[in-house]
């Protein structure tokens, strides 16, 4: 068995454009839609379904993405708004590993978690660690995990890369040793690869059935952006999958292979994002990723602390703080930690504790009150218990 080496820890890069697809100034995924007058298209056959801005999927495959604005779409293909600011477990999954003539030689099992941060007011995906593990049959095992993140300013990406030959999910990761995988006798390849023509890095793990794309955001670009930012998650079906952690993933797993839809994971008095949002924070996922926020830990102990009631007036009263980017961008101005407000909010509901230097730290944004209501109740005291 031989094995690949990725070589940069660090990559400082200008990523192509292609031209632009129709007045929304998008470019197709090259090598899997076409723009076919001013509209692009995924090319079917092969690629049966998907947004051909974004990915594009065959017939047996499911699939689940993270992207900018920020939105979930799970694999029952529903979408909502996810404004969650930290790290969680999108999906966690074993699929049979086949070599050549597709002869099933053991087993791959693989987490893929992906984090977000924040950017001026808005929230976007920053990175994605993967790790995977594979069990042969005969008994070797053979074990990888990678941490990709990064963004991109006016067309430059900022790439940071690291990972280990172990199955560390939740890291550490080290700058890259031996990360990539080939077993050329079983035709069994595990690769990480930048496809320049549509700015993404591809974790290829076809023996796995498994494919993840990660497109970092251009900060300075923004909505001008050529390629839409994020990440996607593809499964194939043909390699049986065993979908894991059912009550944890955040992309949750096909309804009818023992998962959820959104409205059955729906907490009373909760919206469909608000539940979401609410699951992130209680699966209590270590908060390993770069800059992390403290509360992306803490809030877990204020939510717990809820019962349906005081959960649904906590929401009602602080969920606001994470979905208004003129409020999250005036917060970090003034020296303020949103996610840190929104976890003492939710504790003044649920917890008992004292609300007034939240009413303060809001009154620091007083100039937004005329635009978001919320501003000048908490002023009021309107959403204090």
């Amino acid at each position: 068995m031989a094995v690949l080496t990725l070589v940069a820890l660090c990559a400082i890069l200008s990523y192509a454009v292609a031209a632009p697809c129709g007045a929304s100034g998008r470019q197709c995924i090259v090598g899997k839609s076409f723009c076919d007058v001013d509209q692009c298209r995924c090319i079917d056959p092969p690629y049966v379904w998907g947004d051909p801005y974004f990915m594009c999927y065959r017939q047996n495959t499911v699939a689940a993405e993270s992207r900018n604005d920020p939105s979930l779409t799970t694999f029952n293909n529903e979408t909502t708004d996810f404004p969650f600011p930290c790290r969680y477990l999108m999906t966690h999954v074993k699929q049979e590993l086949k070599g050549r003539r597709r002869a099933i030689i053991g087993e791959c099992e693989v987490k893929v978690h992906v984090f977000n941060k924040r950017g001026q007011g808005k929230i976007f995906t920053h990175g994605v660690d993967v790790a995977v593990r594979i069990t042969y049959t005969a008994g070797a095992v053979v074990e990888r995990s990678v941490r990709k993140y990064g963004t991109a300013a006016n067309g430059v990406n900022n790439w940071v890369i690291t990972g280990v030959q172990d199955y560390r999910p939740d890291g550490p990761w080290t700058p890259p040793e031996t990360i990539l995988y080939e077993d050329a006798p079983n035709n069994i390849l595990l690769k990480v690869e930048e496809v320049a023509d549509n700015n993404q890095i591809v974790f290829d793990f076809k023996a796995c059935g498994i494919s993840i794309s990660f497109v970092p955001y251009d900060t300075e670009q923004t909505r001008q952006q050529p390629q839409i930012p994020g990440v996607s998650v593809g499964v194939n079906c043909a390699h049986h999958p065993q979908w894991l952690s059912v009550d944890q993933v955040i992309g949750l797993a096909p309804a009818w292979q023992g998962g959820h839809l959104l409205a059955e994971i729906q907490k009373p008095g909760l919206s469909v994002s608000q539940s979401l949002v609410h699951r992130a924070f209680q699966n209590l996922v270590p908060q390993a990723q770069p800059d992390a926020h403290p509360a992306c830990s803490t809030t877990s102990a204020s939510l717990a602390a809820c019962d349906d009631s005081s959960r649904q007036t906590a929401f009602e009263s602080c969920y606001w703080i994470l979905t208004e980017p003129k409020f999250v961008k005036c917060a970090h101005k003034n020296g303020l930690d949103f996610v840190d407000l929104f976890q003492r909010c939710v504790a003044a509901w649920c917890q008992g504790a004292e609300c007034a230097t939240i009413r303060t730290a809001v009154q620091s944004c007083e100039i937004l009150a005329g635009e978001i209501p919320q501003v000048q109740d908490f002023i009021d005291g309107d959403l204090c218990p």
